[in-house]
C-alpha cells in the first residue's frame, strides 16, 4: 500500500473512527476543526512516529474485505444503466436541510417555521429538528452529522445490535442515536402523517434507521433521503429492508460510505453492507444511479478504488449542495464505468 493510500485509509477512518479503536490503535488526532459536518484532521499522529506498526493492524483487517469484485463482472454490472427514480430539486431541499441541522436553534426555526421540535437528545450530542405541517399532514426529521469526538466514536461503533421492534441487526453507534432521537420526538410525532428523513454523515445513517424504527411503528414513511451516509446494517438486514424508501446520495469520491468496511463485522450477521439504491453525483449535470442490487455488488469492490483520488473536502455537505445544484435545469445519467470522465481529480 502507498503511503498517500494509507493517509487516505487514515483519514477516512478518522472521520468516522471510534475513540477506542484510535487510542488502542496508537493513533491520535493533532487538531481537529470543525465546519457543517466538515470534519478536517489537521495531522495525524501514531504513537511517535508516522505509521507505527500497530495501526496496520487495526486498519488492515477492516479494510481488506473491500478488495472488490472481478474486473468482468464489474465491467458487465457497470456497463448497463438502471432505470433512475430521481427528483434533483427534492433532493436539494433535503441537502439543505441536512446542512442546516449543524446550526443553531434560532436559525433553524427562522428558516423553518414549522418546526415543532430542536433537540439534542441522550448523550449522544446529535442534534435534530422535527418540522409538522398539520394541514397538510406531513412530518420531517432531519438529523445533524459529525460535530466532535463524541459523534466520532458514534460513527464507528462497529458492534452490531438489534433494532428493537424489528431485530433487523444494526451498527450499534447509528442505532443508539436513532432510538434517542425517536424517544425524545414520539411526543410530537403524528401517526398518519407523511413521514419525510433526512441527514448527513452520521445524520444519514441515523435518519435510515429511523426510518426502519418509525416503518415498524405504524408511522407512514415516504421518502429517506441521505447524503454521505455510512453502512447502517449488515449483510442478514439487508433484505430486510428492501421496501425502505431509502435512496443513499454519495459524491463520487466520498469514501465515508464505505465505511465501516466489510471486515469490521463478522458471524451470523454477516459483513456491514448498504441497502438501498445508492445516486452517485458526478460534475455538471451528469450522475449515476444504481439500483439495490447493483448498489450493493458495485460497492463492495469500490473502497480501494476510491481511496486513490478520494478527499476529504469531498464528504462536505456543501459538496453535495454544490452537486445537486448543477443538476436542477438538466440532469443527464451515464453508466456506472463512465463515470470517470466525469469527475475533477
Amino acid at each position: 500500500m502507498s503511503e498517500s493510500m494509507f493517509r487516505r485509509c487514515i483519514a477516512a477512518l478518522l472521520l468516522v473512527c471510534p475513540a477506542q479503536i484510535a487510542s488502542r490503535s496508537g493513533l491520535f488526532l493533532t487538531a481537529n476543526t470543525t465546519y457543517a459536518g466538515q470534519l478536517r484532521p489537521a495531522g495525524v499522529t501514531i504513537g511517535k512516529r508516522r505509521f507505527r506498526f500497530p495501526i496496520l493492524i487495526a486498519v488492515v483487517p477492516l479494510l481488506s474485505a473491500c478488495a472488490g469484485i472481478s474486473g468482468l463482472e464489474l465491467g458487465t454490472l457497470g456497463a448497463k444503466t438502471d432505470t433512475a427514480h430521481v427528483h434533483f430539486p427534492t433532493l436539494l431541499g433535503d441537502a439543505e436541510r441536512s446542512k442546516l441541522a449543524y446550526a443553531s436553534e434560532r436559525d433553524i426555526r427562522a428558516k423553518y417555521p414549522q418546526v415543532v421540535r430542536v433537540a439534542t437528545p441522550g448523550d449522544t450530542n446529535v442534534q435534530y429538528f422535527l418540522e409538522r405541517d398539520d394541514k397538510a399532514k406531513i412530518q420531517r426529521i432531519t438529523v445533524r452529522g459529525t460535530v466532535d469526538k463524541i459523534n466520532m466514536a458514534e460513527d464507528f461503533d462497529a458492534k452490531v445490535t438489534p433494532e428493537p421492534k424489528t431485530q433487523i441487526p444494526l451498527h450499534d453507534g447509528f442505532n443508539r442515536v436513532a432510538q434517542g432521537i425517536y424517544r425524545d420526538a414520539q411526543p410530537y410525532l403524528k401517526p398518519g402523517y407523511k413521514t419525510y428523513l433526512t441527514g448527513h454523515s452520521l445524520g444519514g445513517a441515523a435518519a435510515a434507521v429511523l426510518g426502519i424504527t418509525m416503518r415498524g411503528e405504524g408511522h407512514a414513511v415516504e421518502r429517506v433521503a441521505t447524503f454521505g451516509q455510512p453502512r447502517v446494517t449488515t449483510a442478514a438486514g439487508t433484505g430486510r429492508v428492501e421496501t425502505l424508501p431509502l435512496i443513499r446520495v454519495v459524491d463520487e469520491n466520498d469514501v465515508v460510505p464505505m465505511i465501516p468496511p466489510d471486515g469490521a463485522a463478522s458471524g451470523s450477521t454477516g459483513p456491514f453492507a448498504h441497502a438501498g439504491p445508492e445516486l452517485i453525483l458526478l460534475d455538471g449535470a451528469h450522475y449515476v444511479y444504481l439500483d439495490r442490487h447493483d448498489a450493493t455488488r458495485l460497492a463492495t469492490g469500490d473502497l480501494w478504488r476510491s481511496l486513490t483520488t478520494a478527499n476529504l473536502d469531498d464528504h462536505a455537505i456543501d459538496r453535495y449542495i454544490g452537486r445537486l445544484r448543477a443538476k436542477q435545469k438538466t440532469a443527464q445519467q451515464v453508466p456506472y464505468n463512465e463515470r470517470g470522465r466525469f469527475v475533477s481529480r
